[in-house]
């Protein structure tokens, strides 16, 4: 919710709602999202920023749906813990 709904309401406004400031937004919210979840080790950094960047499309391709937003997190989530337990 913070990075999606909170993030994306201040940096897109109506007058910032072309879609090249929409793809900066979403490269933006990626880098950050992937600095909140990872430490100094730089491999997590891909993943994370991939997944933020996945997230942030997701968000504006659903209208600003944060509940979809929601939807694919908790999903990408369990799939990770479901890979985890398995090895």
């Amino acid at each position: 919710m913070i990075f999606r709904g909170i993030f994306f309401s201040y940096a897109l406004t109506n007058q910032y709602n072309h879609r090249n400031y929409q793809m900066i937004a979403v490269v933006i919210n990626s880098l950050i999202f992937a600095s909140v979840h990872v430490d100094a080790n730089w491999e997590p950094w891909i993943y994370y920023t991939l997944m933020g960047g996945i997230l942030g499309t997701t968000y504006l391709l659903a209208k600003r749906d944060i509940r979809m937003n929601i939807l694919v997190h908790m999903g990408t989530n369990l799939a990770v813990f479901a890979l985890a337990a398995m090895s």
